[in-house]
């Protein structure tokens, strides 16, 4: 799990062009938190590009808000063991009437680390910078991220967590409806065997309450 950090993907209609990806990029999380009583429950697969249908992880992520700046998660996944893991972000500052920056935890459950974080963005021309510092093992590990829309549609989406242990993506976020997504993405790790790694993510956005 040092690798791949659990990603959600959600739907808020920002004052600024629509975004993909509004709870994380390809592998981090952002500031953004889902509105209240919506869900975000997404399929992801990962793998080398010739087995990404037929021999990738699985995981199946669920997240849902709260309340004004809250949101939970629970995924599970499949990589040889399945394990699942809890996840909750609180947005601590807001702009124009969306979530700025947040702190949060993710990978909570038996037998696995815990990883806390905090994360930020700022606008930058169309699109927006995020920036925050994530605790994975033992250690402290900046990581960074942009995305910026392409057209209603189509987002692009990069980000990077810094670390030998750790990786950096590049992808699209494709929005297919109102309430579904698809995310393509190649993930390359810093080191490593398996360097090369292709995600993909069908994410729904049902209204709970």
């Amino acid at each position: 799990m040092a690798v791949r950090i659990p990603l959600v993907l959600a739907l808020i209609l920002l004052t600024e062009p629509v975004f993909g990806a509004a709870s994380g990029l390809n592998i981090i999380p952002t500031a953004d938190v889902l509105d209240k009583g919506t869900a975000a429950v997404e399929v992801e697969r990962a793998g080398e590009q010739t087995h990404i249908f037929t021999n990738a992880e699985t995981a199946l992520l669920t997240q849902l808000g709260l309340g004004k700046g809250i949101e939970i998660g629970y995924d599970d996944y499949s990589d040889g063991i399945s394990f699942g893991a809890w996840n909750v972000k609180l947005a601590v500052a807001w702009r124009n009437g969306s979530p700025a920056a947040a702190i949060g935890v993710q990978n909570v459950g038996n037998n696995i680390k815990s990883q806390p974080y905090a994360v930020g963005h700022v606008p930058l021309g169309c699109g927006r910078l995020h920036a925050g510092l994530i605790g994975i093992e033992s250690s402290t590990h900046p990581m960074f991220g942009y995305d910026k829309p392409l057209n209603e549609r189509v987002t692009f989406q990069a980000d990077y967590i810094e670390g030998n242990e750790n990786a950096g993506s590049v992808g699209l976020c494709f929005r297919l409806n109102s309430k579904l997504e698809l995310t393509a993405a190649y993930i390359r790790n810093n080191s490593g065997l398996n360097r090369d790694i292709y995600l993909l993510t069908l994410s729904w956005y049902p209204s709970i309450f």
